[in-house]
């Protein structure tokens, strides 16, 4: 993912177009952390998510999903943090 700046607008790009920016556990975190970040930056106004390539996103991504990732590090990763995070997003979030 990419993460751009642009005056108080922060731009977050999905950059998987190969699979047409399908959601796989990285990108989920990726965006969690990128949002949680934004959240915090009393310089950030407004969040744009897009998604690079020719779509902005084709959902999960089916061939990862199959696949049983495991986390040694304790904490939650995937889809739930990542809609959580969507719900208490204090910003205005656009996703264009």
């Amino acid at each position: 993912m990419r993460v751009e700046d642009d005056g108080r607008i922060r731009c977050l790009t999905l950059n998987r177009p190969d699979v047409l920016n399908a959601f796989d556990d990285d990108l989920y975190d990726a965006v969690r952390d990128a949002l949680r970040a934004a959240a915090d930056d009393p310089d950030v106004a407004v969040v744009v998510i897009s998604g690079s390539g020719r779509a902005f996103s084709a959902g999960q991504d089916l061939a990862e999903l199959a696949k049983s990732r495991q986390h040694d590090d304790g904490e939650r990763h995937g889809f739930g943090p990542f809609i959580e995070t969507l719900e208490s997003f204090p910003k205005p979030l656009i996703a264009a």
